[in-house]
Parts: structure tokens; C-alpha cells; sequence
């Protein structure tokens, strides 16, 4: 599947995929309606591929007046896949942003082949409960970047973990890190306030900048 294939396509809901399909960038991009796809035989996930447009709310047509929750946040819109799980049973590879702001995906079962967790892959997926991330050896910059469902993850593999990585990780309270030692960068656990165990954290090899 070409890059930008159903770019845009609000409104499909199911796709069925052949054997060893392989998403390329950005071909389900804002499908804001897509529930149902079938990647268990996805050989490779593209950039982008399910990921869709983050904007500001406003107030006025000209859009420079943004709209504010009581808190004081601003006020956004999604637009990625409405996906509620996603099992990439073939997959050798996912893309940078592959799934950011799948603001519905609760489950994802990764092929033991997958080692690497790109830049921003699960950033904002808040509803994110179940994945194994025990075989990943490397995990990048804002991979799961408020990924606020998350309780524990297993990164016993883990040789090294980008910036900001697991940053506001509302719901985390433990994190089993590699006893072979973990390069960890600035942030990868800043904001994570209900962290209480973190396991290996002594057998580190460089624990960044605001780490926790």
C-alpha cells in the first residue's frame, strides 16, 4: 500500500489487507472513522501510517483565538484511526509516529522480531493498556509520550531509551529496566508521579537529566 494511499479517507471504517502487506507512509492518515484492520499479517508498518492531525480548537473563523479548558489547557482535535487494538504478528518493523495520537488503542501484540520502538510511535495513544515491550531493545525519543493507561512496562531488554520516552505517564508504577544496564536519556520518565518501583535502576549506564 503506497504512501498517502487513503490519506484523508474519513470515512472508512473496515479495511481488509493481503498477505505481507506492507504500509507504506502515511496510508491511513486522518481516518478519523478506520475501527477495523487486520495487521496480523502486515509486514511492515510506514511513518505516519495511522497516526492523523493534532489542531487547536477555536473560537473564531479566522483561528487565532484557542480555546481553553477550565484548567487552563488547550483545547484540542484528533484525527488519527479510531483503532481499539492492533496485533502485528509479521511486522519486522514499524515507522516513526506509526500510531501517535490512536487516542482509542487500548491493546498491541508486537512480533517478537520488533526490537526497536521508533520516534513518537505511541505518543498520545492515552488509552494504551497492553503491550509487551520485553524484547525491545531500543525505544525512541517520545515513543510513548502520554501514554496516560500504561500501569507497568517489562524493558528488561531495554539498551537504551530516548528522550522523554515515557514522559506524563499518568497511571505507571513500574518499570522493570535491563540487568545488563539501560542508557537512559534526559526525561524518559519525567512526570510519571505514580511510579514507585523501578527495577535494575542500579545496574543503569547513564540515567539523563530529569529522568524522573
Amino acid at each position: 500500500i503506497g504512501e498517502n494511499a487513503f490519506n484523508n479517507a474519513a470515512s472508512l471504517e473496515t479495511v481488509t489487507l493481503g498477505e505481507n502487506a506492507q504500509i507504506g507512509k502515511m496510508a491511513f492518515y486522518n481516518n478519523v472513522s478506520l475501527k477495523h484492520i487486520d495487521l496480523s499479517r502486515a509486514a511492515s508498518i510506514g511513518d505516519y501510517a495511522f497516526s492523523g492531525d493534532v489542531y487547536y480548537v477555536c473560537l473564531d473563523d479566522s483561528m487565532t483565538v484557542a480555546a481553553v479548558s477550565r484548567d487552563g489547557y488547550y483545547i484540542y482535535t484528533y484525527h488519527a484511526p479510531a483503532l481499539q487494538s492492533v496485533t502485528l504478528n509479521s511486522a519486522a518493523s514499524i515507522g516513526e509516529y506509526a500510531f501517535a495520537y490512536c487516542r482509542q488503542l487500548t491493546d498491541v501484540t508486537l512480533n517478537d522480531s520488533i526490537t526497536e520502538i521508533p520516534q513518537y510511535a505511541f505518543a498520545g495513544c492515552i488509552s494504551l493498556q497492553n503491550i509487551d515491550l520485553s524484547k525491545i531493545v531500543t525505544i525512541g525519543d517520545y515513543a510513548f509520550m502520554e501514554s496516560e493507561a500504561l500501569a507497568a512496562v517489562d524493558l528488561s531488554a531495554a539498551e537504551s531509551i530516548g528522550e522523554y520516552a515515557f514522559v506524563n505517564g499518568k497511571a505507571l508504577q513500574r518499570v522493570k529496566l535491563s540487568p545488563n544496564g539501560t542508557d537512559m536519556a534526559e526525561g524518559v520518565f519525567a512526570y510519571c508521579e505514580r511510579l514507585t518501583d523501578v527495577e535494575n535502576l542500579n545496574c543503569s549506564k547513564n540515567v539523563g537529566d530529569y529522568s524522573f
